[in-house]
């Protein structure tokens, strides 16, 4: 059984330098329609993204809560913090092949699941990503 599933925004191109210029229009931009970060419905619950009291009470001020809406906040606004942080995971299949392991070594998830539509970006260029991703990286995590 899965003990740990991660997913991530995912972006795969031929080469390190196309992954990137294709994605950075999308990731953390309103302009490229971006979901926002540390909204929707979750925003709304009592316990929310730890960005407010909202509800909260004394919970808002721990540390990890408050961290967490620090999180959110940067990831809403920044391309290279999403990267940084592997929240997002955007380069040529070799790269993304060394990030997925890293995150495995690091994290220790049993499943991987990739959002590749990410904001407004055009569905070729989505699909491009997919068959990439299919193509050679999956490959390279077959037993």
């Amino acid at each position: 059984m899965p003990r740990v599933f991660l997913m991530r925004q995912v972006h795969v191109a031929e080469t390190d330098e196309q992954a990137h210029a294709q994605a950075r229009q999308f990731i953390a931009s309103r302009e490229g329609g971006a979901v926002p970060v540390g909204g929707g419905p979750i925003a709304k619950t009592r316990i929310g993204w730890g960005t407010h009291q909202r509800g909260m009470g004394r919970d808002s001020e721990r540390p990890d809560d408050k961290q967490r809406g620090e999180v959110m906040r940067q990831a809403a606004t920044s391309y290279e913090f999403n990267i940084e942080q592997g929240l997002a995971l955007v380069g040529s299949p070799e790269t993304i092949i060394r990030q997925l392991e890293a995150g495995k070594a690091k994290i220790g998830y049993d499943i991987f699941c990739g959002n590749f539509a990410i904001g407004k970006m055009p569905d070729d260029m989505t699909k491009e990503s997919i068959r990439l991703f299919g193509e050679k990286v999956v490959p390279a995590f077959k037993a």
